[in-house]
């Protein structure tokens, strides 16, 4: 799951974010559905994905030793990514702590790079 969308991320310039962020949302970004459909979690449990939707991150991914980083603790990273625009938060009980990475925008800057690459 989200290995597509954390490609993505990391071969678009992302002018709105610093280094820390830009690395953030692609490390978020590998817990978003990569497609729409039936999918099957990391627990081995069916549920219907989103494309962009982060239905959780699990603790062991904020322990990973870049995020000791005392200046660039990921949460905070995630607070500047929502600020920034980049992820929205899910309201509704059933998904508790869920975001959505705007892919919208995602799609824009991949549509500049590839505009920028077949001009040169």
């Amino acid at each position: 799951m989200g290995e597509i969308l954390n490609d993505a991320v990391m071969q678009v310039m992302t002018p709105s974010l610093e280094y820390y962020d830009k690395t953030a949302l692609a490390h978020v970004s590998k817990y978003a559905d990569d497609y729409t459909g039936e999918i099957t979690d990391r627990h081995g449990n069916f549920r219907h994905g989103c494309v962009g939707m982060i239905h959780y991150i699990p603790e062991e991914a904020y322990e990973r030793p870049w995020w000791r980083e005392p200046e660039y603790p990921l949460k905070e990273c995630i607070e500047r990514l929502v600020h920034a625009g980049w992820v929205k938060r899910v309201n509704g009980e059933a998904l508790d702590g869920a975001m959505i990475l705007n892919t919208s925008r995602l799609i824009r800057l991949m549509d500049i790079a590839e505009t920028e690459m077949a001009q040169n």
